[in-house]
């Protein structure tokens, strides 16, 4: 990164930190103080291959988390089984394996960030913004990263919330998370951009985020029907 490289977790003055503590200081400054978490971002200039590296850490680490939930506690995970049990041939149903699961799910976030970048430097600079698709890029890419240690949180919520006999509070930790992630990716859009207005980059966000979710079933139910 230039101007100030920060290995992930540089400081303003002194030696960056490194490792394990260096990132858990930033990712606790992104999640206190977000608009200072993007402006170091936007200063610090990450360069496209280092976005991707980004979103894919943040993957690595949400993954991990996970998997270590469902060694440690299984029953947090669990959820009614849409899988049917056999295939059409009465063949028993296939699953993919670990590594083919971690595949696609790790395209599938490569996409997202790519749709998700675009559309927040497209919109963002419609309505004025002036963040160039590099700096959207580098904070999409910080978020998905800063906020992997939410990963689980927002997994272990949805299934307990789905789970008979659910506890009242799963559905309020998961709405309270979901909204928090988008706040704090609302708050990196505005810096990045230079609006004033948070609660108003999270409307915007929130709205595109329903138009592409309706355009994609649109396009699943036109192909499906094909």
């Amino acid at each position: 990164m230039e101007n100030g490289r920060m290995n992930g977790t540089g400081g303003d003055d002194g030696e960056p930190a490194s490792g394990p503590v260096g990132y858990l200081s930033r990712v606790g400054e992104a999640l206190i103080n977000p608009r200072a978490s993007a402006r170091r971002m936007v200063l610090a200039q990450p360069t496209w291959n280092e976005a991707i590296m980004m979103v894919v850490a943040g993957y690595a680490i949400a993954a991990a988390l996970l998997q270590a939930i469902q060694i440690g506690a299984p029953e947090l995970l669990a959820t009614p089984s849409t899988q049917p049990a056999s295939d059409a041939n009465g063949e028993p149903a296939r699953t993919p394996g670990l590594l083919e699961k971690h595949g696609l799910e790790l395209i599938l976030a490569l996409f997202q960030f790519w749709i998700v970048s675009s559309l927040a430097w497209f919109v963002g600079v419609q309505a004025g913004g002036k963040a160039t698709r590099r700096q959207i890029m580098g904070v999409v890419g910080w978020h998905t990263l800063a906020t992997a240690p939410l990963a689980p949180v927002l997994s272990v919520a949805m299934a307990v919330t789905v789970q008979q006999h659910a506890s009242i509070f799963a559905p309020l930790i998961l709405i309270a998370t979901g909204v928090y992630v988008l706040y704090i990716f609302a708050a990196f859009i505005a810096q990045a951009h230079g609006f004033k207005s948070i609660p108003q980059v999270m409307f915007a966000t929130f709205g595109v985020s329903i138009a592409v979710a309706l355009f994609f079933t649109i396009l699943a139910s036109i192909l499906g029907a094909a």
